[in-house]
């Protein structure tokens, strides 16, 4: 109570000193009162600094009350003379405030700062020839403070930084802390990395800068805090970048704007991201014009680099900036850069990186749609104001000629000879084009456009035959799209009854692309004719073919097209025209109801039959039926769920026995049916029935009927036809159970469910029944997995969790086989639910979190531990943290489990089980803190000399486990001691299991040379015995061990050893293990090992003996290759050498050494040798890179003439392996082999950045190189290739529809054959390669083969719209090979060529096809 009144006392007379203050005039008081009173306050603030005493309000008050008592101090002192103020006031003032500083709430800390503003206020007034001197004394106090024992102080306090900067901006000498504090700028860029302190830090490094700036010597000033921003931008750490980038950069360069180009400058040639992040920042401070920089060569590489990344943020780079509709317009030089850059083939050639595709799409829509448009907008405007202004004219037409060129170029990527990825990119510009700037393109006037669309109608692909719909389907566009759809001939029902041969069409996609061309037929009837009529019409019609073709063809498989139109027509139409025309809808009901139902009971009867069958079915017709019949299930049941599901108006159309009718056919399919792709395609419409089931009080009863029947049959004695793993009764209960999801009946169904259910599978059963049938039990437990796996039943079924967790474990030692495996499986599913798939995730569950969810788990662990379920139990724990606190629990006993677990999972190191003893290991690791583990190790390796070598191998596992919790700390420091001090010990056990996790321990710190001479002793013992035993563990070990010294000898310099223990490694024929260790520690380290030239003459002896010593193995001889390819054989006999590697290569001696010979081979040939021997490594590298080959064939040859080409490119044999670097490499379907072959001509070219492979093929590489008579025939040979093959001309010859369920996809999806054939036409173009006609084998035959081309392809032109639409075999032929046969005859001026060409041009023309030239 006393020292509450005093509390009070206190806090009233400070207020009332407050309030006298403020309302004191300064004219009328006397300097001796007032330091009266700052006296008085000065004391109490010594007796706070010393005692305390108050809390954080008083305190405030406090501060509060001294700051405007030294303000009107300071105002006095300015017209009254006074000298009782000293440093020392000042500076306990100041201890005062950083006393308090840390920690402090928001109000506290405020009144410390205005406290610390006054009195440096004060100190300029009344000691300014002490200022500096003072400010020196209270940073070094500030910035020394953190080493000061037991000080509260922290360079890692935001608060600690906010006092620094108020002394800072006071004046300070900047310099002075340079000087004194060297460390200080780096260590505090390295805390830019908290969020918290970014701002502030960001703040005290400016002002350091800032204070620096001298305007007379600006190049100095930028190198003073140019090498700190460098170290920065080197971090690791993203946010110090990302702080630098944002905080501090923007205010240097605001003070000298110049700095940013030399930044730019400074870092071009040594960090491209750094590079991009300061053009970004330079072009959002409207510092820089991006497109002048690549105009002068600075950014060129980077927008053109094959790493797409960089491209895609220079691009970003170009095209932002400035977005608003006042910004100037767009310079010409942007669109300039993206022609004369192929910035479009580029992108479009990203052929596996979606993501990267998907980034180009919208930067590049972003740019079209917003800067533009907006600048295009402008321009027009201006040129309204100035009719007769050139420039804006000039501008205007730069901008419709860039668009109008864009949409050209993209259509040349929707033709039949592009790959996907430049098909589907090409459709999302156009897409944006078309619907985003409607009034500025005029696509839709352009036949090509249309065609192309239609065409991609038929593509093999879903997204691009939808996309191409859309864009055909444009409300827009209508009047454009009217005249192109009569063009086609297709306004009768008669006009397109070829396509119904389409939707029988087997193979591959075609029916698809059939079905999706009678939807755009139908679409474009209502929408731009408006005609029901003839959607009827055509209906009907697919439903009378449906009949007829059902009565025809007993194999039914020809009607999965039909069904497939029929979804397509009926999912576009809306309520209105189905309540018109509801007779219609009742005749589909019918007709794809008992078409269903005869497809099924036909299959049912002949081809279930064929699939159960376990042995080998000869018969054509069955294999048929059991290839193909899926097709149409998959459909029907797809149609019979739109027309049952989707169509809500079916229950005023047809009656409940149809639907109902419907329904059961579809459970029926989906209990009997085991093709995996039928089954997946069902599986979701079920639930999707379920789900329309429950929501239907009319049909609700039907989902318990199939449930309760489900359950019924797996506990009757019938269930024996189940197959194998209960067939799809788990698929049909889980189905009706997500189905009742967010029903009223949800919580009813699936708890009844789950006690049925796990009341069957523990009931008791014999162990010895017949295990040709599941018994019940099984079908339980199977069910209950399956509903599990369920994603959608996770939130319903986590109550079930822990006494499904206890089934299983109760049954994992079943000695009913049956029944064992499945609680496995079940244990797998709910661990994989609980904790994921990934049993080494570094993310845990928390203990207290999990107990606390899962009611019931914390007892289950706590009572399976023996040794029957150990394995279940360890692998639980080793997903659990315990290390977080354990919170109250209602029965108290989650701290006892806790204690009494940890206590368990140490027993377990001795286990004789070697995957039991891992598993312990790992749970300590998890649960146990790292000074624990140390004890534990150290207390048992002390106690037990004895120690078994199970419990020692398990101590060492357990100290493996955990040594993320021993990196560079005391703890490391006494562990590492205490390991190499029990080495012998370790090593001595004769135990190859134990000295393998403890080299494995010492691997990952330095040990002593003690320690490393010891392990030398050890790994020479053991290679000098000769072991006649395989042992597994002493290869590993020795493996180990190898690493350790080979590491620590070639990082001392010790030459001798490290060549002996390569040496006895490269001899260990009993251990490939060591072998195989050695040789990939020196092709990892040939950087560091090339620099020793004493060890390079040896180390190549060595491994050549290796090579050709008959008995080694080929799969360290293939290691051995790898590391020989990268030596410079410069001796006498790299001749014979060059000998071997090409017998090995000729003779295929194994797979794998042969491509390693290979490569070898490239590295070691010379200019000068053998030109047979030259000519036969050519030949097999130009064989290997043949597109139908292997990717390692193609990847060992092309690696192999990179390293013949770096020799020199002076020879013939060099100008034959750069074509086939360039028209093999630079098209080849593999990203990695297209980038080896683009980075190589690249810097052959005298890039600095290695380019994208796209770019190269635009370029005429060859321009400068000789032997071009060898080029000449290598580019005609690759043309040649790109004819028409015998099978292209079969198909032509003899077009029908295939009865093959898959298309053969050419062997390199990447590949645009137009593209070929223009590269291929650039290099002949040039004057270094004109054609040789007398010595050229391939021209004269080319000549001929065009011209047989071209009169086949005049069959082609017989064929209707549809078909050749259709057929994209026929379209590639014909685009080849007209494109091709034009360029040639500009080269090679040909009469009867061109006269051919014409002719078949003419008749294309006339049968409205329409080709891009």
């Amino acid at each position: 109570m006393e020292q509450n009144h005093e509390s009070r006392t206190e806090v009233l007379r400070l207020n009332e000193l407050k309030s006298y203050l403020i309302n004191l005039k300064v004219e009328t008081s006397s300097v001796t009162e007032l330091n009266s009173h700052f006296q008085s306050l000065y004391t109490q603030l010594l007796t706070i600094g010393t005692k305390g005493g108050l809390d954080d309000k008083t305190l405030t008050l406090f501060n509060d009350t001294l700051s405007i008592c030294i303000l009107r101090l300071n105002q006095a002192l300015k017209t009254q003379d006074f000298s009782d103020l000293n440093i020392e006031h000042y500076n306990n003032i100041f201890e005062y405030i950083l006393q308090f500083i840390q920690n402090s709430s928001s109000p506290l800390f405020n009144s410390l700062q205005s406290l610390l503003n006054k009195l440096l206020d004060l100190i300029r007034v009344h000691s300014n020839d002490k200022y500096q001197d003072i400010l020196k004394i209270w940073i070094e106090l500030l910035l020394t403070r953190n080493s000061i024992e037991n000080s509260s102080i922290s360079l890692q306090d935001k608060n600690t930084f906010i006092i620094l900067n108020i002394i800072l901006k006071k004046k300070t000498s900047v310099r002075y802390i340079l000087d004194q504090f060297p460390e200080f700028i780096d260590s505090t860029l390295k805390l830019l990395g908290f969020d918290t302190l970014a701002n502030v830090i960001s703040k005290t490094i400016v002002h350091l800068f800032t204070d620096l700036y001298d305007p007379n010597n600006q190049q100095e000033w930028v190198n003073t805090w140019l090498p700190y921003i460098s170290q920065g931008f080197k971090s690791d750490n993203k946010k110090i970048i990302q702080s630098i980038q944002t905080h501090i950069l923007p205010a240097l360069f605001k003070i000298y704007p110049p700095s940013l180009n030399l930044l730019i400058e400074h870092f071009s040639h040594e960090n491209i991201d750094i590079v991009i992040k300061l053009l970004k920042l330079g072009q959002s401070l409207s510092y820089i014009e991006p497109e002048s920089l690549i105009e002068g060569g600075i950014l060129t590489e980077y927008l053109t680099h094959s790493q797409p990344h960089y491209r895609l943020d220079t691009l970003e780079i170009l095209l932002g900036g400035r977005m608003s509709i006042n910004d100037p317009p767009i310079s010409t030089s942007i669109f300039n850069i993206i022609k004369n850059h192929f910035l479009i083939d580029i992108f479009f050639n990203d052929y596996e990186e979606i993501e990267v595709r998907n980034r180009f799409v919208s930067i590049f829509g972003q740019f079209l749609t917003v800067r533009f448009k907006n600048s295009l907008s402008v321009l027009k405007k201006s040129s309204k104001k100035s009719p007769d202004d050139n420039n804006v004219l000039k501008s205007i037409d730069s901008h419709e000629q860039f668009l109008s060129w864009l949409e050209n170029h993209l259509l040349n990527y929707l033709t039949s000879t592009a790959n996907y990825s430049q098909i589907i990119t090409s459709l999302k510009l156009l897409e944006i084009i078309s619907f985003k700037l409607p009034k500025l393109t005029k696509l839709y006037e352009n036949k090509v456009y249309l065609h192309l669309l239609v065409e991609n109608l038929f593509n093999n692909y879903e997204n691009v035959r939808q996309l191409s719909l859309t864009l055909l389907i444009n409300k827009n566009e209508i009047e454009n799209l009217k005249d192109h759809f009569k063009s086609l001939g297709l306004e009768n029902i008669e006009s397109i009854n070829k396509v119904y041969d389409i939707l029988k069409d087997l193979s591959g996609r075609k029916s698809e692309g059939g079905a999706k061309f009678i939807e755009y037929i139908c679409q474009s009837k209502l929408l731009l004719f408006k005609d029901e009529d003839y959607i009827r019409a055509i209906t009907l019609k697919l439903l009378n073919d449906m009949k007829i073709n059902n009565k025809i063809n007993d194999h039914n498989f020809s009607l999965h097209g039909f069904f497939k139109a029929l979804n397509l027509v009926i999912s576009h139409w809306e309520l209105d025209f189905l309540l018109r025309n509801q007779d219609l809808v009742k005749q589909i009901h019918s007709v794809v109801y008992q078409l269903s139902k005869d497809l099924w009971d036909y299959y049912v009867a002949n081809v279930v039959i064929v699939e159960d069958s376990t042995e080998e079915v000869d018969d054509d017709e069955s294999s048929l039926l059991s290839s193909y019949w899926w097709k149409t299930i998959k459909e029907s049941n797809n149609l019979l769920t739109i027309l049952f599901v989707n169509v809500n108006v079916s229950s005023q159309i047809t009656t409940a026995s149809n639907i109902v009718n419907a329904f059961e056919l579809i459970k029926d399919q989906l209990e009997k049916i085991s093709h995996r792709g039928t089954f997946s395609s069902i599986y979701p419409s079920f639930i999707s029935i379920c789900k329309a089931c429950f929501k239907d009080p009319n049909y609700e009863s039907y989902s318990h009927k199939w449930l309760t029947e489900s359950l019924d049959l797996i506990q009757s004695g019938n269930s024996q036809y189940i197959s194998r793993r209960s067939g799809s009764i788990p698929f049909v209960i889980a189905g009706i159970l997500i189905g009742s999801i967010d029903s009223i009946h949800e919580g009813e169904v699936i708890s009844s469910t789950f006690n049925i259910l796990l009341n069957i599978a523990k009931q008791p059963y014999s162990h010895k029944h017949d295990e040709a049938y599941d018994i019940p039990q099984v079908h339980g437990f199977n069910c209950l997995k399956q509903i599990f796996q369920e994603s959608q039943l996770t939130k319903a079924c986590l109550k079930y969790v822990p006494v499904s967790l206890e089934l299983s474990l109760t049954h994992f030692a079943s000695e009913n086989w049956s029944i064992r495996n499945c609680s496995v499986m079940l244990f797998t599913t709910i661990h994989n639910r609980l904790f994921g798939g990934n049993i080494n995730h570094t993310s845990k569950y928390s203990a207290n979190l999990l107990f606390k969810k899962f009611d019931g788990i914390h007892t289950i662990l706590n009572t399976f531990k023996d040794e029957k379920t150990v394995v279940l139990i360890l692998l639980l724990l080793t997903n659990i943290d315990f290390n977080t606190p354990i919170a109250d629990y209602p029965d108290g006993s989650l701290e006892d489990v806790e204690m009494t677990i940890r206590k368990w999972i140490p027993t377990n190191l001795s286990n004789p089980s070697f995957k039991i003893r891992e598993m312990a290991a790992r749970c300590i690791a998890n649960s146990f803190k790292g000074t624990e583990i140390l004890e534990l190790f150290i207390e048992q390796v002390n106690q037990n000399n004895n120690l078994n070598k199970n419990s020692l191998h398990g101590l060492l596992l357990m100290i493996f486990e955990s040594s993320h919790k021993f990196v560079n700390n005391d703890l490391a420091k006494e562990l590492v001691a205490f390991l190499y001090s029990k080495i012998s010990f370790c090593l001595h056990t004769k135990s190859f299991e134990i000295s393998k996790v403890y080299f494995d321990i010492i691997l990952q710190y330095k040990p002593t040379k003690m320690v490393v001479n010891f392990i030398g002793n050890y790994f020479a013992t053991q290679c000098t015995l000769n072991s006649t035993r395989l042992e597994g563990c002493r290869g590993l070990a020795l493996s180990c061990a190898t690493k350790i010294l080979l590491r620590h000898y070639l990082e001392f310099n010790e030459i001798s050893n490290f060549i002996d223990v390569i040496e006895l490694s490269l001899l260990s024929f009993d251990s490939y293990d060591v072998q195989i260790t050695a040789l990939q520690f020196l092709n990892d380290n040939l950087i560091v090992i090339g620099e020793k030239h004493e060890i390079i003459e040896k180390l190549e002896s060595l491994i050549w003996e290796l090579i050709i010593d008959g008995s080694c193995w080929s799969y360290v001889q293939h290691y051995a290759l790898d590391v020989f390819k990268n030596f410079k054989v410069k001796n006498t006999n790299v001749n014979s050498k060059i000998e071997k590697l090409l017998e090995i290569v000729i003779e295929n001696y194994d797979e794998s050494v042969t491509l390693k010979a290979l490569e070898c081979l490239g590295n070691l040939l010379p200019e000068n040798f053998n030109e047979t021997s030259v000519k036969t490594y050519l030949d097999i590298c130009e064989q290997n890179l043949n597109e139908e080959k292997p990717l390692k064939f193609r990847d060992s040859a092309l690696r192999s003439l990179v390293l013949y080409s770096s020799n020199g490119l002076h020879s013939i044999g060099s100008s034959r392996a750069l074509g086939l670097i360039a028209l093999k490499g630079l098209y080849d379907e593999d990203t990695d082999l297209r980038l080896i072959a683009g980075n190589f001509i690249s810097s052959s070219l005298g890039y600095t950045q290695p380019q994208a492979p796209t770019l190269l093929t635009k370029l005429d590489i060859f321009k400068t190189i000789q032997g071009s008579g060898v080029l000449t025939e290598i580019i005609l040979k690759t043309l040649f290739d790109m004819t028409m093959s015998f099978e292209d001309i079969a198909n032509l010859r003899y077009h029908s529809s295939s009865s093959k369920i898959f298309d053969i996809e050419t062997s390199n999806l990447y590949k645009n054959e137009i593209q070929v054939i223009e590269s291929c036409l650039i290099a002949l173009k040039s004057s270094a390669n004109k054609i040789n006609y007398e010595s050229s084998f391939y021209f004269s035959l080319m000549q001929q083969k065009l011209l047989s081309d071209i009169l086949i392809l005049q069959i082609a032109a017989k064929f209707d719209y549809v078909t050749l639409a259709n057929d994209a075999n026929i379209n590639k032929s014909l685009l080849i090979t007209i494109t091709m046969t034009e360029s040639w005859i500009k080269i090679y001026p040909n009469d009867t060529l061109t006269i051919e060409l014409n002719h078949l041009k003419s008749q294309l023309n006339k049968f409205n096809y329409v080709y891009i030239n």
